[in-house]
């Protein structure tokens, strides 16, 4: 399981101190454009004083970009089944929690049948239909909070939406 989660991240570069809202940023630019395509509205609340991050840049724009694409697809599943008309919400939240970064990011979307919820991160696990999706993200973006020594955790209730915690330590100073 470890050598799947590696073949779907960069290679391991060294880690660096890393504002937190860098990496979201950058992962909100990627998706932004087939954001505004298909109507979710994104609100962003980060917060600038969350604690530095000892990690390589681009895995964390990677663990972004993975959960903002799923919050992202999961709305196009909803709106498919015609129970969501109008525009979509993907919200992100950056804070500090002690010495902590935790960003949480919620969607609009179909959420996770409960059945379903404790596979999310398993590597090839999808919800999504044959041929819309590997099932890598969501592991990938696992291996990188556990790879930097932080928790990340799914809520979500069938039918209104999913949030992902993420929480990461600080770097020491």
């Amino acid at each position: 399981m470890n050598r799947l989660r590696a073949f779907g991240r960069e290679a391991d570069l060294d880690t660096e101190k890393v504002h937190i809202n860098v990496s979201i940023r950058e992962a909100v630019a990627m998706v932004a454009h087939e954001l505004r395509l298909h109507n979710v509205d994104l609100k962003l609340d980060l917060d600038d004083n969350a604690p530095l991050i000892l990690a390589h840049h681009g895995r964390l724009r990677q663990l972004f970009f993975n959960i903002l694409t799923n919050g992202w697809e999961a709305i196009g599943q909803k709106k498919e089944t015609a129970s969501l008309s109008g525009q979509g919400v993907i919200s992100v939240r950056s804070f500090r929690e002690k010495d902590k970064a935790v960003v949480i990011v919620t969607d609009s979307g179909v959420g996770i049948p409960k059945d379903d919820r404790a596979r999310v991160f398993e590597p090839f696990f999808t919800t999504k239909a044959t041929g819309r999706g590997r099932g890598l993200g969501l592991s990938i973006a696992y291996g990188i909070v556990r790879d930097y020594g932080g928790r990340i955790s799914i809520r979500s209730k069938e039918g209104e939406g999913a949030t992902v915690r993420v929480v990461l330590p600080g770097a020491p100073f």
